[in-house]
Formats: C-alpha cells, structure tokens, sequence
C-alpha cells in the first residue's frame, strides 16, 4: 500500500519513537511503552522489512513484484550520510544542518541529482531532478509539495514524456482528509528512497484523497484499525475496484 498512495521527504534523522501510557493498578501508577514499526506487509506483496541500530533505521527490505531491494542507511552522528541498494547510492549534501541536494551515483558515477527545497518548517516543498547526460545536466522530473499544519495535502509529480527538456505532464494527488492518530511512518529516512510519496511527510493517517494520473481522476478512501498506543494495525485502501490491505507490525517495550 505504501507505494500505491502516491508515485517524498524530510530530513529528520531518527524514526519518530511513539509512547502511550497503560494504567496499571492505582490510576497514579502509569507504564509508558515505546513502540518503533518494523514492517508492513501488503496484500499485493509489497511488503517492508524495517532494522535499526543505536535508534536509527539502518536498513529497509523491500519485497515486491519477485524483486527485492536491501536499502543501507549510513550515518554521521544525527545526519542521515547515504543511503545505498548495491552499487546504487543517494548521497546528502547539507547546507547549514539542512539537506539541500541528493547525489545519485551507480558504481561511483555521478549519474544525477536532486535539488532540495524546504520552508521554515523544515518540510520539503520541492524536488527537482537533474539527469546527467555527458557535460548536459537536464530537468527530466520534478515533485512539488503542499502543506496544511503537519500533513502533506498535495503532491504534485511533473516529468519530460518525450525527453525535450520540458516538464510537459503532470501526475498529483490531493489529500483532502486525514485522522487524528499518529502515523508511525512520518518523517521516516525512507521518504528519500520513496519519492513521491506523501505518506512519510504527514503526522497524521491520511483517510481520503483525490489523484489525477494524466487527464484521469480517482478516488481513494483507507480505512484503520488500531491498537491500545492509537497506532495503526491494518489499513483498508479502496481505490475504484482496487482494495489494498496493509498490516502493521511494532516492537513495543
């Protein structure tokens, strides 16, 4: 389901801990669990496999369509340094303490990158890919995000369809509702490897959106189940005829 809600991201460093309180005994006896998600797994078998070291994510397995992509996430102190499948690597550029730019390398050429825009709420709003092509760095796609308070409300996704050196087609979504428990993959490191998609840069689950994918509109409801901490457990994606469920799995302590 996470990459169906759109074809994102913020630097953030460690994944987002999220605790709840279970009353034990007298009601002034409290227990305060940390809960860290470890996977997903979905209905198309499109499903992750999330690994942290020192409370940080250091690697992600992802299986899908009978492929799978072992995605190393490298640090330096609190700033995410690269992230890497193989030979493939996205290596930040900080400006000042902020990611400004992404290096796209494959075997340790530099074959394209991204310019990185954020407001002062340090929520991405732009990015813009650069092709490497000989001594030619061309605009070949773009991605611009919209944000109401902490959830990310549009994403739009421009590109070159017939390789003229023009953004001539567009691909968004507008994500008009949202619930008001927490989205336990929010400001997640991952958005850099999943780009495009919204469900990393809102702090809340979205519930209900719009896409336009080249001229067509569709529909999009999820629905959630919850535990006791008001994390998700499983969500219900119904697009058209499509219905996508995903599970959630965390380590609580």
């Amino acid at each position: 389901m996470i990459k169906k809600l759109l074809i994102t991201v913020i630097a953030g460093g460690m994944l987002t801990m999220y605790s709840c309180k279970d009353e034990e005994g007298t009601p002034t006896t409290t227990t305060t669990k940390t809960c860290t998600v470890t996977g997903t797994t979905d209905s198309d078998n499109d499903n992750y496999d999330f690994t942290y070291s020192g409370g940080k994510l250091s690697k992600v397995v992802n299986t899908y369509d009978g492929e799978t992509d072992n995605i190393i996430f490298t640090w330096d102190g609190d700033q995410l340094a690269q992230l890497n499948n193989g030979t493939y690597v996205l290596k930040m550029v900080y400006t000042g303490g902020t990611i400004t730019r992404i290096d796209e390398l494959d075997d340790n050429v530099l074959t394209g990158y991204y310019l990185v825009t954020m407001n002062s709420n340090k929520q991405i709003t732009k990015l813009e890919y650069y092709y490497i092509d000989g001594t030619d760095e061309v605009l070949v796609e773009a991605y611009t995000m919209t944000y109401t308070g902490n959830n990310c409300s549009k994403v739009v996704n421009s590109f070159d369809s017939d390789e003229d050196g023009v953004l001539d087609m567009d691909i968004s979504a507008n994500i008009t509702a949202f619930d008001s428990k927490t989205n336990p993959l929010y400001n997640m490191p991952m958005m850099f490897w999943d780009l495009g998609n919204y469900i990393y840069l809102s702090k809340n689950n979205a519930t209900a959106a719009n896409a336009n994918i080249i001229g067509q509109d569709i529909d999009i409801k999820v629905t959630y189940t919850y535990n006791s901490s008001g994390l998700p457990t499983q969500s219900v994606m119904t697009s058209g005829a499509d219905v996508t469920t995903t599970n959630y799995a965390y380590d609580c302590k």
